[in-house]
């Protein structure tokens, strides 16, 4: 990943054996694909709704790019902000201010915690100097239980040091009147409200003591599931293949997977009527344990 680095950050070019060998990947990987013929009930079949997957066109990039390949060090800007919008799991958590501030991001690192995949995982966000915040790290780091490695333990993530409070890309200023009770003069106050955004990935959800019961009913598993997701998003698919995701090439893989059938979604015909009667004892059983599942500390 150290070639890709320097690479993305214009610090140096890409030599012709590393296009020859991108050129000989890319025929390997077509010749090894399965063509995927649709019977004739699959034909017969109504198009599936509310799903549409595309690969970016993206015209204004395609402009950014060519400036910068005008340059010598000009690199390969917005590369991690293309693969944060070309990713699935991502793409949903960012605002229009995130992607602004994405633009200074310049590299990210997956490490093991003591080189033990066992132990969790670090994943290191590093970023140019930028109007938002003071930071030039953020870390999120994953600790897995120390007697079942497949359980989370718990999450940390770096205090983000914004600039001001404008800058705070997970909130938005809200202006509010205020009467007074008994003079009737009015007052504007200014209140913080929470927005959806890709930052608050670094203020994980904590998971509370098992014998805290007042804790343990206000919380939220699936809140948790969904922050280590994340995580493993980053260390099993945007990081390792970056590239693809920039180019939007693991969009076209996932577009094509929908189409033939292979990724479903689910519609009416998926289900069945069933007696609730039937269900009781199922309900009693204890659910699997998922991998990564949070577990009360």
């Amino acid at each position: 990943f150290e070639a890709r680095r320097a690479i993305v950050n214009g610090e140096r070019e890409v030599t012709d054996a590393e296009v020859k060998l991108g050129e000989d990947f890319k025929k390997t990987e077509a010749a090894s694909k399965v063509e995927v013929i649709d019977s004739d009930d699959e034909k017969d079949k109504p198009a599936r709704k509310g799903v549409k997957v595309t690969a970016p066109k993206d015209e204004e990039g395609a402009n950014v790019l060519k400036e910068a390949a005008a340059k010598k060090d000009g690199g390969i800007p917005n590369f991690w902000l293309r693969c944060f919008q070309n990713n699935e799991v991502v793409e949903g958590m960012l605002n229009e201010r995130d992607e602004e501030l994405l633009e200074s991001l310049h590299d990210i690192k997956i490490n093991y915690i003591k080189d033990d995949p066992q132990n969790g995982f670090v994943i290191t966000f590093y970023f140019r100097e930028n109007e938002f915040f003071t930071n030039t790290e953020l870390v999120k780091t994953y600790f897995m239980d120390k007697e079942d490695p497949e359980q989370l333990d718990h999450a940390e993530g770096t205090p983000i040091k914004w600039k001001s409070q404008e800058a705070n890309t997970t909130v938005v200023m809200k202006e509010k009147k205020q009467r007074h009770k008994k003079g009737g003069a009015v007052r504007v106050v200014k209140r913080e409200e929470k927005v959806p955004s890709f930052f608050h990935f670094f203020d994980p959800p904590e998971i509370p003591e098992e014998n805290d019961e007042e804790a343990m009913e206000n919380f939220d598993e699936e809140e948790v599931q969904m922050d280590y997701e994340i995580g493993m998003a980053f260390m099993n698919m945007i990081v390792p293949r970056a590239v693809f995701y920039y180019t939007g090439e693991s969009i076209e893989e996932i577009a094509q997977q929908i189409a033939s059938g292979r990724i479903n979604f689910g519609n009416d015909d998926d289900y069945e009527d069933f007696d609730d009667d039937e269900d009781e004892d199922s309900d009693e059983e204890e659910a699997p344990k998922k991998k990564g599942g949070a577990k009360g500390r």
